[in-house]
């Protein structure tokens, strides 16, 4: 029942999974441990499904009974998905670390880190969401994910400030490894000299990312965007046409 569950969940056939895992949860009523595991799948359902109240009566009825071991893993991944699906970034993240935590080494733990680093940075534990970052490149996750780790840092940096920023993406770019990912970098690049009031520098920044961008990315979009922005508050309406025709296209 709990595979025949999964898989519904996997395509996404919430309410379907949900009504297996109700009947699991009924056939196995008089074994706590494989019953609650089953009403915290089906609260998993019911939280993708917007039926915040119905999960939460669900998940109070596993935690009043009591969370045997087997279960526990389930309870923390449906309450940590609970609360993130609201947007409860401090209630998630204690349940999100124990999932973590419990995780197989590999992929699936590097995308556990790095959405503990999000859920960090929402409630702004810069240290914490940089810390994260490391541990999900130390898990050997893909490239474009360990990347992607490498721009996320940059973001919440403590310590060095903006220049360690700049030297640390403008290696970046020079890594010939990255070329496909330019636009993220220069986009990166960009946000950094805008929040030093510097927009001469930002507009360099963003201008080398729209040129050497090989791909419609949605980073490029965003890109050209911020830099239509720039030229529209100096009043060169020409060019921030170009870009926000460009934005709107990708």
């Amino acid at each position: 029942w709990t595979l025949m569950g999964m898989a519904q969940l996997g395509k996404s056939d919430f309410i379907e999974a949900a009504s297996t895992f109700a009947y699991a949860s009924r056939i196995y009523r008089t074994q706590p441990e494989i019953c609650n595991q089953m009403r915290a799948l089906q609260a998993l359902c019911y939280t993708e499904l917007g039926w915040y109240y119905d999960a939460e009566q669900l998940l109070d009825k596993v935690r009043r009974d009591g969370i045997p071991r087997q279960s526990r893993r389930y309870y923390n991944m449906a309450l940590a998905d609970y609360h993130l699906r609201q947007k409860n970034w401090q209630q998630a993240l204690p349940y999100l670390q124990k999932e973590v935590k419990a995780m197989p080494h590999g992929i699936v733990k590097a995308r556990g880190y790095y959405l503990l680093s999000q859920v960090s940075k929402n409630l702004k534990k810069e240290k914490e969401a940089y810390r994260y970052l490391s541990k999900c490149k130390h898990q050997s996750p893909p490239y474009e994910m360990r990347f992607s780790a490498e721009i996320a840092q940059t973001e919440v940096m403590t310590g060095g400030g903006s220049k360690s920023k700049i030297t640390r993406l403008k290696r970046m770019a020079r890594n010939p490894n990255n070329k496909n990912y330019l636009d993220q970098v220069y986009y990166a690049l960009g946000n950094v000299y805008l929040s030093q009031k510097d927009s001469v520098k930002a507009v360099e920044a963003y201008e080398s990312g729209g040129r050497l961008s090989q791909r419609n990315s949605l980073p490029k979009g965003l890109l050209m965007a911020n830099l239509g922005d720039i030229y529209w508050n100096q009043e060169k309406f020409s060019d921030a046409f170009r870009c926000y025709k460009q934005a709107v296209s990708i």
